[in-house]
């Protein structure tokens, strides 16, 4: 991609690594994603990563910090 650190084009793609089940590719975009966006991508990259680890055994810690980041990045969201 000619914009790299562009968040919304990062979640795009992470969507489309994670609808063909590439957990790992898309953990990977989603997490450019969240560094890269405002607070709904952001948010929203959290929750996905959280979805991602959370198909893969032993990661419930990783799976809880994500959760605990994105409720702490916007506590007023459910």
């Amino acid at each position: 991609s000619k914009d790299p650190f562009n968040a919304l084009l990062n979640f795009k793609c992470a969507l489309e690594y994670h609808n063909l089940n590439q957990t790992a590719s898309a953990t990977s975009f989603y997490l450019r994603a969240a560094e890269y966006g405002n607070s709904l991508i952001s948010y929203n990259s959290l929750l996905k990563i959280a979805e991602c680890l959370n198909d893969q055994n032993g990661r419930e810690n990783t799976v809880k910090n994500s959760y605990l980041q994105a409720i702490a990045l916007q506590p007023e969201r459910p």
